[in-house]
């Protein structure tokens, strides 16, 4: 049960810093910095072989268009699949914790009872793998900006 309790707990973390990362990085990319006239396509497009100004800029204008698009569609389908991962750590974590509380609170069998110093060092142990994950992801945090 210990083994469930903090492998549930190890991905929740995970799932949960991951998905707030994720939304830090949309936050970034969709910032003035990342502007698609800064990227390698959009110069990749100012050097074609396109002659005429307005032909090109409107064949520009296009593809940005599109790019733009693009990527809003691909950041919000990866947010919404990391909503649903992390909802779904979440409850496995919840329901583990659940039966951990009614084996530690309700069972008959004194030997099945969990002890009040394993209760502790669960709750020690998933208190340390937060800790962990927490200063993993400032480390990505802090690369990544």
């Amino acid at each position: 049960m210990m083994k469930q309790i903090c492998q549930t707990r190890y991905m929740q973390e995970l799932t949960e810093n991951e998905y707030h990362l994720l939304k830090q990085k949309n936050t970034f990319f969709n910032s003035t910095v990342q502007l698609f006239d800064h990227t390698c396509m959009a110069q990749s497009l100012l050097t074609c072989s396109i002659e005429d100004p307005q032909i090109k800029q409107d064949y520009y204008e296009q593809f940005k268009s599109v790019a733009e698009s693009y990527r809003a569609n691909l950041f919000t389908l990866h947010m919404e699949c990391a909503e649903q991962e992390r909802n779904r750590c979440k409850k496995m974590h919840d329901d583990n914790m659940k039966k951990y509380v009614s084996s530690f609170q309700y069972s008959l069998d004194d030997n099945k009872k969990l002890s009040p110093d394993m209760a502790r060092l669960i709750h020690e142990r998933c208190a340390k793998i937060s800790e962990r994950i927490i200063c993993i992801f400032k480390h990505k945090k802090y690369f990544f900006l």
